[in-house]
C-alpha cells in the first residue's frame, strides 16, 4: 500500500482524522487477506508547502501501522535527504522520475526480502 502526497497537495481538504479513518479501513481490510501487507510513507515532495503537511501524516501512518504490526518503508531519507525531494527524482514537481522509481522499486524488494529472511 503506498500512501500518496496527493491528499497534502490539498490543504483545505486534507484531514488527518479522515485519512487515519481511510487508512484504518484499508488495513483492515488488507490484513484479512493472505497477503503480506507493507506501507510506503509519503514521500517528502518538492512544493515546500506541500511538506508542512507530510510529517504529521506520516507520524499518525507510523502509529497505525506498529500498532497493527506492519512495516513500513521511508523513502525519504533516500530521495528527500534535505527536506525536499531532489531535482534528478522529479519532473514536473510531482511525479518521480525513471531513477526514482528504481530506487522505490529496490527498496520494496528489499523490504519483501527482509520480511521473507524472518
Amino acid at each position: 500500500m503506498l500512501v500518496g502526497t496527493d491528499c497534502a497537495f490539498v490543504r483545505r481538504a486534507f484531514d488527518l482524522k479522515q485519512s487515519d479513518l481511510d487508512c484504518s479501513g484499508l488495513l483492515d481490510r488488507a490484513q484479512q487477506t493472505t497477503t503480506e501487507v507493507f506501507i510506503a510513507l509519503i514521500p517528502l515532495t518538492s512544493p515546500a508547502e506541500a511538506n508542512q503537511f507530510i510529517p504529521p501524516a506520516n507520524q499518525a501512518f507510523q502509529r497505525l501501522i506498529h500498532s497493527r504490526g506492519i512495516p513500513f518503508i521511508d523513502l525519504s531519507p533516500t530521495i528527500s535527504p534535505e527536506g525536499a525531494l531532489l531535482a534528478r527524482f522529479i519532473f514536473d514537481g510531482m511525479h518521480y522520475t525513471e531513477p526514482a522509481y528504481r530506487l522505490r522499486r529496490a527498496e520494496i524488494a528489499a523490504a519483501v526480502r527482509h520480511s521473507k529472511a524472518r
